[in-house]
């Protein structure tokens, strides 16, 4: 699947485990088993399924074996008529039996029953953004003038277009929310290196968001990233999922094409 930073990079695993006064706590008393969901829905794009998982206590090392649930029921609503149900596949995703494009402007649901867990999320997807130019700001940011939808939040990111091994920022700058639906709003990418200043390939991508999003952006960065995908970290992170000891992201949005920025 071709790399870029379709929310992997901002699905980035934790479970709460606080410490305070330094008091030193058993592991079997602070562990709390959490059910995690992540699905990214993505406009004009085949579902690629969500993934429910279970957490593992932290001397256990992290295997699908025993992440999975021996039983589950679920399924998505679409615009609260149309329902997909949801089947397993491997490495904890459910998916339709069929193929599913996703579509702009429409609700999607998430209902399931994970080992009797009950767990719910659901997310708008944006449509097309109207971008009116693209730029370079300071000769380190690319940056985009679009006009907004109060209803989304947006982001920006760089990338290296090339057909063999195309380059993309690894997060974004910061995601904008517009105050109402008139005038236009800037989005700026992080910055990109001055090796790539004078890269043909260079190029800007806008992402349109569920407002949703954007607690989840503002708190997992003060959450510390580990090597397995949902494994355990420290920090407090707002997440768009519900249940009982349920914790995740189910997200939708649109992203724009590779656009080639103007020198001013």
């Amino acid at each position: 699947m071709k790399k870029n930073i379709t929310f992997i990079i901002i699905l980035s695993a934790i479970i709460f485990t606080n410490c305070e006064n330094e008091q030193v706590v058993e592991i079997s008393d602070s562990y709390i088993e959490k059910v995690v969901v992540r699905a990214e829905l993505v406009k004009d794009s085949l579902f690629q399924g969500v993934s429910i998982t279970r957490t593992l206590p932290l001397n256990q090392p992290y295997d699908f074996n025993y992440a999975e649930f021996e039983s589950f029921t679920g399924y998505l609503r679409i615009n609260d008529t149309v329902i997909v149900p949801l089947h397993y596949t491997e490495n904890g995703i459910y998916k339709p039996l069929h193929s599913l494009r996703i579509k702009g402007n429409k609700k999607y649901e998430l209902i399931a029953n994970a080992g009797g867990t009950q767990i719910y999320a659901e997310t708008f997807i944006p449509d097309t953004t109207v971008i009116i130019k693209s730029y370079f700001k300071d000769n380190i940011f690319l940056e985009a003038r679009i006009i907004p939808n109060s209803h989304y939040s947006y982001g920006a990111v760089w990338a290296i277009q090339s057909s063999v091994n195309p380059v993309f920022a690894d997060d974004f700058f910061s995601i904008v929310e517009p105050l109402s639906n008139s005038g236009t709003i800037n989005v700026q990418t992080k910055e990109f290196s001055l090796n790539y200043l004078n890269n043909p390939g260079l190029r800007i991508q806008v992402y349109a968001f569920d407002k949703n999003f954007t607690p989840y952006f503002k708190t997992k960065k003060y959450s510390q990233s580990i090597t397995n995908t949902f494994g355990q970290g420290g920090g407090s992170v707002t997440w768009n999922v519900k249940g009982e000891n349920v914790i995740g992201i189910f997200i939708g949005y649109a992203r724009s094409q590779l656009i080639k920025p103007d020198r001013d």
